[in-house]
């Protein structure tokens, strides 16, 4: 149907279907024959390529020849420019959805798409292989075109819509379309090669891979506190221990390395000096490596102290005049570390280092940016985003979001336990609870600098979890 479409609209087809054209209109047949004839020409290509014809091969030659020939017969010609460029853009997407589809029901496929399947190394046709289906069928529609004008001339090539400028256009989207469609056809329920997991159900994340995502994360979670960024990175590290995650060999060196070729999450303050990023970035590269290193081993020992810390700050280009290593943030930064310096602390779980440092650590932290610390009393930022805006309440949404699609990453498992402990903040009197009385005042603060949206609360009731999908898929 999509091919009728382009053929009527006479803007331009599809690259292979120039050459169905051309031969037809060299031998006096209908489109209809002179895709059956090419196809049948091409299907020899699956011996040299080793792919195996099916039922969507025997298809997929007769029933768009058929269609097309049907089609054509039963739409009427048309003038009007705007129906022209109506009945092209529906075909260039049909054609392309069509495409995707068929494959992704891996019952054969056509000729120039198994071509197209082994060229981008995606035999199987997941939908993987994106960038690379659709740079291989650009090139092979080129080739198409090219051949069909020659067959024909170009004089009666471009009378017969060949050499149309849509047919450029397709050349050039047909590949992307298709790509695209392939990748959220494959993701349907009970779609795609057998045995094969959808693409949303990928495999988990590696330690090293997560420990790479944590060099940028934990200073965008830490929220400009290496105090905060040291209990955030040790929830984290427990979690995977917890569920498992394997040790993979990875050198320190290489970690580093990547780090320092970071820069701050947007909408951050900008950082003029270059260096100081570098050196931050790469200083908590080496800080996360020992933090998995205790977790993993059980050594609290091979945590860093002060000293150490300093050291690490004088190697990676850090000096006192950085914000980042004044005398005060490495000796707030050196005491968050001891807390975890003793057995019993080393012994702690993920939801009791989030329940005891993580969450009171944060909210001195959303306090600062509500205008009660000297340091930030609003948040440094460059997008003319709300300066007071509580990151703990959009984490927490976050969390939410991701629980319900089933996708919830470690981060969202921090988030979903902060909200089980402010829950229970919220239900605790407050005089008989420090913290529950501090945030209190975090939300309060929270509501003069938001006059206009009145906030219960800065987190999300656990409730609102309770009938969601949870993945623990280690990502």
């Amino acid at each position: 149907m999509g091919i009728a479409l382009l053929v009527t609209s006479r803007l331009g087809m599809v690259p292979m279907d120039t050459l169905h054209l051309a031969v037809a209109h060299t031998l006096g047949w209908t489109l209809g024959s002179g895709i059956l004839l090419c196809q049948a020409v091409l299907l020899g290509t699956f011996i040299p390529l080793r792919l195996r014809p099916g039922l969507g091969t025997v298809f997929g030659l007769v029933v768009p020849a058929v269609t097309a020939d049907a089609v054509l017969a039963a739409l009427p010609p048309l003038t009007n420019i705007v129906a022209r460029l109506i009945f092209f853009a529906a075909g260039g997407i049909i054609f392309s959805a069509g495409v995707a589809t068929y494959l992704a029901a891996d019952l054969g496929p056509l000729p120039r798409d198994g071509l197209m399947l082994v060229l981008a190394g995606d035999r199987s046709a997941t939908g993987r292989s994106g960038r690379r289906l659709a740079l291989v069928r650009i090139g092979i529609d080129v080739v198409f075109v090219g051949t069909a004008t020659a067959i024909l001339g170009p004089a009666d090539a471009v009378r017969t819509g060949i050499a149309a400028p849509g047919t450029a256009v397709l050349a050039l989207a047909s590949g992307p379309l298709i790509a695209l469609a392939l990748r959220y056809v494959t993701r349907l329920r009970g779609v795609g090669r057998p045995g094969s997991p959808p693409r949303r159900h990928r495999p988990p994340m590696t330690l090293a891979r997560h420990v790479q995502r944590l060099a940028y994360i934990g200073f965008q979670h830490g929220q400009g506190s290496q105090a905060l960024q040291v209990h955030f990175v040790q929830a984290y590290i427990r979690i995977l221990a917890e569920n498992d995650v394997p040790h993979v060999p990875q050198t320190r060196e290489e970690l580093a390395a990547r780090a320092a070729r970071l820069q701050p999450p947007s909408g951050h303050l900008n950082v003029e000096d270059d260096q100081l990023v570098r050196a931050q970035f790469t200083f908590w590269a080496y800080n996360t490596w020992d933090v998995v290193a205790a977790v993993y081993h059980d050594k609290p020992s091979l945590l860093p102290n002060r000293a150490i810390l300093d050291e690490r700050a004088a190697n990676v280009g850090g000096t006192a005049d950085m914000t980042s290593f004044t005398d005060a943030e490495m000796t707030a930064l050196a005491e968050a570390f001891a807390t975890y310096h003793s057995t019993p602390a080393a012994q702690l779980s993920a939801s009791q280092v989030i329940d005891l440092h993580l969450v009171p650590a944060l909210i001195e932290v959303e306090l600062g940016f509500q205008g009660t610390s000297d340091r930030w009393p609003q948040r440094p930022r460059t997008d003319g985003g709300d300066v007071h805006e509580s990151r703990l309440l959009t984490h927490c949404h976050t969390a939410l979001e991701r629980h319900r699609q089933g996708r919830a990453r470690v981060t969202d498992q921090i988030y979903h336990r902060m909200c089980h402990r402010l829950d229970a903040l919220t239900a605790a009197p407050p005089a008989n609870d420090p913290l529950a009385s501090r945030y209190e005042e975090l939300i309060a603060a929270y509501n003069r600098n938001h006059p206009g949206e009145r906030a219960p609360r800065l987190h999300v009731p656990l409730a609102e979890f309770a009938a969601t999908a949870t993945s623990g898929g280690g990502r």
